[in-house]
């Protein structure tokens, strides 16, 4: 577990969510009005961004090996250990590789909520998000293809569908 002081604030990380120890002294002297970054959506947005691009760089990445000819599964322990590898990649990838997305730790449809609200939230800030914008399509593209109680891993499927696959 990480922790963080900041001031009389002792922030703790755990599973991406900012819990203050002291909430007592946490509101102690800051104006009514909170400053955005100690509001723990924004920092779970921000998170949840980074996951929605991770998933599918992780399905682009193990597609290229199965296309090159590797196992998935072998492929899913070498490159989860190295130092291209992400989170989702370590999370995702042993579904992907299975094609267990049935069994849904992150339901598409649920997903999509998510995904609108960091949508909003980019177009209302201003803030350029190629990459996201680039995943927004594969996700729908799962919903579409029957996805939408499959794990957001199933954007492999989408992948492989488009590479000529399954």
């Amino acid at each position: 577990m990480q922790k963080w002081t900041i001031g009389a604030l002792t922030i703790h990380s755990v599973l991406e969510t900012l819990v203050p120890t002291r909430p007592d002294r946490l509101f102690r002297g800051l104006p009514s009005e909170l400053p955005s970054w100690l509001h723990p959506h924004y920092v779970d947005d921000a998170g949840n961004l980074l996951v929605a691009i991770h998933n599918v760089s992780a399905a682009e990445a193990l597609l290229f090996g199965v296309k090159m000819g590797l196992d998935p599964k072998r492929m899913v322990q070498v490159v989860g250990g190295g130092a291209g590898t992400s989170r989702m990649f370590q999370v995702r990838g042993p579904m992907m590789a299975t094609r267990g997305w049935a069994d849904a730790t992150m339901k598409n449809k649920v997903w999509q909520k998510d995904m609108t609200i960091i949508q909003n939230a980019l177009q209302e800030l201003n803030v350029p998000a190629p990459l996201f914008s680039a995943c927004l399509p594969i996700y729908l593209s799962a919903m579409s293809q029957g996805h939408e109680l499959d794990d957001t891993a199933s954007v492999y499927a989408v992948l492989e569908r488009a590479a000529g696959g399954r």
